[in-house]
């Protein structure tokens, strides 16, 4: 099934958004919180921010559609929120913040407590969760295909 080019405009848009958050919520985590709570509670503030503000997007972006989009969409969205917000995040911390590679690395180890494996799962399920949440019929019957 072929994307429209407006589920693709809207996704890169609203990557750039989570994107933007993502950088400046790390600088703050890095700059501000570690220094007066230490490392391990920065980074629990952290994720924790992010996946509120993925949320809170995903919700107002599926309570806000003007068109119909099926879940296949809203899970290639989520696809690419996923991809993009953690390519994004890893270049960040690699060129801006001056993070190593192991470091990087080291920030998606489950094992050792790191949750920022979270940020992608939650991009990634956030548009079709919030979709599902919605309701389908809701959103069908206001959307249509028929009724053009």
């Amino acid at each position: 099934m072929k994307l429209p080019t407006r589920v693709l405009l809207h996704s890169l848009g609203l990557s750039l958004v989570l994107a933007i958050f993502i950088a400046i919520n790390n600088a703050v985590k890095t700059f501000l919180l570690e220094s007066q709570l230490g490392y391990y509670p920065a980074h629990l503030i952290n994720i924790a921010n992010i996946l509120i503000f993925v949320a809170v997007v995903a919700y107002l972006l599926v309570s806000h559609m003007k068109f119909p989009f099926s879940r296949w969409h809203y899970f290639a969205m989520g696809l690419f929120w996923g991809i993009f917000g953690t390519a994004f995040d890893i270049i960040f911390e690699y060129h801006v913040m001056g993070d190593t590679w192991e470091a990087i690395i080291a920030e998606f180890s489950l094992l050792d407590g790191r949750l920022s494996i979270l940020i992608f799962i939650s991009a990634f399920l956030a548009p079709l969760t919030a979709y599902q949440l919605r309701g389908t019929r809701k959103v069908e019957s206001r959307f249509s295909l028929s009724n053009r």
